[in-house]
């Protein structure tokens, strides 16, 4: 009696049940990890890390619940493109931004919150609609299905990073998804305005 053959029994049917099940599962939270999030969706509730000694841990769905909220990903912190464009572009129109009803911009990179601390010391977002946060251990760039693994920038930045993606995210949920990504340009410096 063999274990590998489908719906015949074997003495260790109970084993090859919880083997079944478990890769089962496996292949799910894969699968489910791989998901890009699309308008419709809601934030995940996952906990993100905002400062460094002390670290506040800021909850992404309940920070969203009750406004409109833009969250900007960027590959890294201090990266050239992200440090002379992007948080530039957004502190310049934080008017703007708030007359068509944004709340707040929550910047979002896979790096620490030591780094990320720094790096909103060095943009001057302070006391302005711009809070810098910390996916430390990648978990919500995961869970949003907005990890990017190419080797060059890998290579360059030492692990897997977010790509450049805005949401805007209504009380929760997710009303748009720009991703700033090509062919032969993975982290979308290319085209840091797009």
């Amino acid at each position: 009696s063999s274990c590998f053959r489908p719906f015949q029994f074997c003495c260790w049917c109970a084993r090859c049940f919880c083997v079944a099940t478990m890769a089962a599962t496996k292949r799910l939270a894969s699968e489910m990890s791989s998901k890009v999030i699309a308008p419709g969706d809601a934030i995940p509730s996952i906990a993100v890390d905002h400062g460094f000694n002390p670290i506040g841990e800021v909850n992404m769905l309940e920070r969203t619940k009750g406004k409109t909220v833009i969250i900007l990903g960027l590959p890294g912190a201090f990266t050239p493109c992200c440090s002379t464009v992007q948080v530039p572009g957004y502190l310049s129109k934080q008017v703007d931004l708030k007359a068509k009803g944004v709340d707040e911009v929550l910047v979002c990179c896979v790096n620490d919150g030591a780094v990320m601390k720094a790096w909103a010391k060095d943009q001057g977002v302070d006391g302005s609609m711009i809070t810098f946060l910390a996916d430390t251990r990648c978990e919500f760039t995961e869970a949003i299905g907005m990890c990017m693994d190419h080797a060059g920038p890998k290579h360059a930045l030492g692990n897997t990073r977010c790509k450049r993606f805005v949401l805007v995210v209504k009380d929760g949920v997710v009303k748009n998804v720009e991703v700033s990504e090509a062919d032969g340009d993975p982290t979308g410096d290319n085209d840091p305005k797009g």
